[in-house]
């Protein structure tokens, strides 16, 4: 549990997917990317369409790996009914050699 004690809210509905949005401690957020579709599909993912800072390093919280830095958008392949789970933050805390 993170100690900023903020619930998630879904911040796009949509046929095809859902996002969830979370802020937790260190200006930082966890976002989950809802495939609601029975088949994998690529889904992009505009930061600015749910507040997000333009340019932020990126970390998939399933494998625990930094996907580096991305700007205004990121594209992940989702397996059907499934989600991606990724921690926002602006500022880079060294997660190229150390956990994000």
């Amino acid at each position: 549990q993170d100690s900023l004690g903020k619930s998630a809210r879904r911040v796009i509905r949509r046929d095809d997917m859902d996002v969830w949005l979370r802020p937790i401690v260190g200006q930082a957020y966890v976002v989950a990317i809802v495939n609601r579709f029975p088949y994998t599909r690529d889904i992009s993912l505009d930061f600015a369409s749910v507040g997000l800072p333009r340019k932020a390093w990126v970390k998939d919280l399933w494998r625990r790996m930094c996907l580096g830095i991305k700007e205004d958008s990121v594209t992940f392949s989702i397996p059907g009914h499934a989600c991606m789970m990724i921690k926002v933050v602006e500022e880079c805390p060294g997660c190229e050699s150390r956990k994000l």
